[in-house]
């Protein structure tokens, strides 16, 4: 889950 938790943070951003 770390792997994801880490690709949705950094996507986060992107859609702010």
């Amino acid at each position: 889950m770390a792997s994801t938790s880490s690709g949705v943070s950094s996507l986060l951003p992107r859609f702010l």
